[in-house]
C-alpha cells in the first residue's frame, strides 16, 4: 500500500508541476498518511487542472452567442426558436444596449441582451446584464420556469405563432 500511496504523490507532484509549465521542479513534496490523505492531496491538483484545461471563450459574435443560446436552451427544455427571436427583437444582439424605452421622463433601466430590468432585478448586476453567457442563462432560465411572458418581445412572439 505505501508503494501505491507513493505513487499516487509523485503523480500530484508531476501533474502539479506540469500545469504551471515546470516539469521537472516539483512545486512541493507531500508526505501522506492515509488514503483520505492521498484524497486531500490530489483534490485541489484536479481543481487546477479541470480550470486550466477549461476555459470557455467569451461569447464575442453573433454566430456565437446564437450557438450558445440553441445548446443552453435544449439544456433547459426551452424553446430555441422564441428565445432567438427574443432577443433579436429586444437588443438585436448587442450585448450593450440599453433600453430605449422612457416612462415618467427617465428611460427605462433594461440592459444587454436580454434587456434585464435591474430595479425588478436586484440582484443582477449592470455587467452581469452586458454579459452574453450571463443574460442568455438568465433569460432561458426564466423561459423553463414559465416566465417568458416578463419580455415583451416573447408576448408579441407567442401572439403570432398562435
Amino acid at each position: 500500500m505505501l508503494e501505491t500511496i507513493q505513487k499516487l504523490v509523485a503523480t500530484v507532484i508531476v501533474i502539479a508541476t506540469t500545469t504551471i509549465g515546470m516539469a521537472q521542479t516539483p512545486l512541493a513534496i507531500t508526505y501522506v498518511q492515509s488514503k483520505q490523505a492521498v484524497e486531500d492531496a490530489i483534490t485541489p491538483v484536479k481543481t487546477v487542472i479541470a480550470e486550466e484545461q477549461y476555459k470557455p471563450q467569451p461569447l464575442k459574435t453573433k454566430s456565437d452567442m446564437e450557438e450558445y443560446l440553441r445548446v443552453y436552451a435544449l439544456e433547459k427544455g426551452v424553446s430555441y426558436k422564441a428565445a432567438h427571436y427574443t432577443i433579436e427583437c429586444e437588443s438585436n444582439w448587442d450585448t450593450n444596449v440599453q433600453s430605449i424605452f422612457v416612462k415618467d421622463g427617465k428611460r427605462e433601466e433594461s440592459y444587454g441582451l436580454a434587456q434585464i430590468n435591474l430595479p425588478s432585478h436586484k440582484q443582477v448586476t449592470l455587467a452581469q446584464a452586458e454579459d452574453p453567457e450571463f443574460a442568455i442563462k438568465f433569460l432561458v432560465d426564466n423561459f423553463a420556469a414559465g416566465k417568458a411572458s416578463l419580455w415583451s418581445c416573447w408576448r408579441q412572439y407567442h401572439n403570432q405563432v398562435k
